[in-house]
């Protein structure tokens, strides 16, 4: 039972991450997009 209990908190605590990771990612995606477009349009 004790496997069981640390291994669910073990998937919360890395579902929480995931979404971190997840946003942080797409801060990435949305900062290089930005970033391509800025240097196309001033180039």
């Amino acid at each position: 039972m004790q496997e069981g209990k640390d291994s669910a908190t073990m998937t919360d605590s890395g579902r929480r991450t995931r979404k971190w990771l997840t946003a942080a990612i797409l801060v990435l995606v949305a900062a290089g997009f930005y970033l391509s477009a800025f240097v196309l349009l001033t180039d």
